[in-house]
C-alpha cells in the first residue's frame, strides 16, 4: 500500500542525508547539533549571560536538562564557568 511505501522511502531518504552529512561533517547531525548548542551556551557564559537564560536561548527550556547536557559535553558545569568568570575579572 502507498503509505507504507512512504514510510520506507522516507526511512531510506534519512539514511541517505544522516549518511552523507556524516561522511561531509565527520559526526552526526544530532552531535553537531549539540556541540553547535554547547559551544553557543558556553559563549553566552563568558559574556556574563545566566545559566537559565543561555539554557533558554540555546534549546534547553528544562534547566536540569541544559545543566546535565553542559556538563556531560564539558565536564564542568555551567555554575563553574560562572565563577570563573566571577573570580578572573
Amino acid at each position: 500500500d502507498m503509505d507504507k511505501r512512504g514510510k520506507v522511502l522516507c526511512s531510506a531518504c534519512l539514511v541517505s542525508y544522516v549518511g552523507l552529512f556524516s561522511a561531509h561533517l565527520g559526526t552526526t547531525p544530532h552531535q553537531y547539533l549539540i556541540s553547535y548548542r554547547m559551544k553557543r551556551a558556553f559563549s553566552m557564559l563568558m559574556e556574563g549571560k545566566s545559566v537559565s537564560e543561555t539554557a533558554d536561548t540555546v534549546g534547553y527550556p528544562e534547566l536540569r536538562n541544559f545543566i546535565r547536557a553542559f556538563k556531560k559535553y564539558y565536564g564542568y558545569s555551567p555554575s563553574q564557568v560562572k565563577k570563573y568568570i566571577h573570580y578572573t575579572n
